[in-house]
């Protein structure tokens, strides 16, 4: 009975840890920016670089989980693949807690389901548990057409991420911190049922509109800074769309102090496409034409926003 058990209990870590990679692969797709923001904001890539970084990452998770699935050539190619991208992903967690702390979600598995890199390392080294007992315990499985199974799973692999989700180089070009003069389209913030849209036509004159996710620490510092700003200015027109639980509103407020600020919620994730892959984004606009951008941080010294304090 145990000599049974085994096989099949083998069998099933290869194809749970086969499913783990496809899944993980998958879930960042929807929405995509975020997880490309990651590594711009670690400082590995750029607004240009990042979304074909990202695609390929999940090309390389679509193909181990296919290979590990398919029982393809395990002990000399598949899991030391495997056992090799979870320590680059275990590292690049390391990093981002001694760079950021330990309090964002990871994007290890997109937004469908946030986790902290620790709790993500703590899942990598589960893992890797499993990946190691296949190595030493799993018996390779000869494929009569090994090259037109890896070529063909290859394939399938790379097309997938830019079928599903292509790379939007316009969209892309646009998520430049340089680039400016572009129309910015915000009509999903009026036309959703779901969400109240704000009091007022963000794209008629002069606006600044901040993005901010109601529980990230730096959308909280630039809040704090723009509710200082509008206590200076009055007339400062300014609005900010925050993303998230309303239940947080009352923590939001407490430490942004920023109740002077008109706000709008919308969790509407589509809204990535149009402000670039993450928050905290400030825009000045002019009748809807994007005059300056400020990722992260606000800036003391953009032009634009300050001709809208004098």
């Amino acid at each position: 009975m145990q000599k049974k058990l085994l096989p099949i209990t083998i069998h099933s870590l290869r194809i749970l840890l086969g499913a783990s990679f496809l899944f993980s692969g998958f879930v960042k797709l929807y929405p995509i920016e975020p997880f490309e923001f990651n590594f711009v904001d670690q400082g590995f890539a750029n607004w240009y670089t990042a979304p074909f970084m990202a695609r390929f990452i999940i090309s390389f998770e679509f193909l181990l989980g296919l290979l590990l699935v398919l029982n393809y050539n395990l002990k000399r190619f598949t899991l030391k693949a495997t056992i090799g991208l979870l320590l680059f992903f275990t590292l690049y967690l390391i990093f981002g807690i001694i760079k950021d702390g330990n309090t964002e979600n990871c994007g290890c598995f997109g937004t469908f389901l946030k986790m902290t890199p620790l709790e993500s390392i703590i899942k990598n080294i589960f893992l890797l548990s499993i990946a190691f007992t296949l190595y030493y315990l799993h018996n390779d499985y000869e494929w009569k057409y090994k090259k037109i199974v890896f070529i063909s799973s290859l394939l399938l692999s790379l097309a997938t991420p830019m079928i599903l989700n292509p790379i939007d180089l316009f969209m892309s070009r646009n998520q430049q911190t340089e680039k400016v003069g572009y129309k910015i389209d915000l009509d999903m913030l009026y036309n959703n049922p779901k969400y109240t849209p704000p009091a007022v036509d963000l794209l008629q004159g002069k606006q600044i509109v901040a993005f901010f996710s109601i529980t990230c620490k730096h959308c909280r510092i630039g809040a704090f800074k723009l509710g200082i700003l509008k206590k200076q200015h009055p007339n400062m027109p300014v609005h900010v769309i925050l993303m998230g639980d309303t239940a947080y509103l009352k923590s939001y407020y407490r430490e942004t102090k920023s109740e002077i600020l008109p706000i709008s919620f919308y969790n509407d994730e589509k809204i990535f496409k149009v402000i670039g892959p993450g928050v905290p984004v400030v825009f000045v606009l002019d009748n809807g034409i994007v005059k300056s951008k400020m990722f992260g941080l606000i800036r003391d010294d953009d032009k634009e926003l300050n001709s809208l304090l004098n």
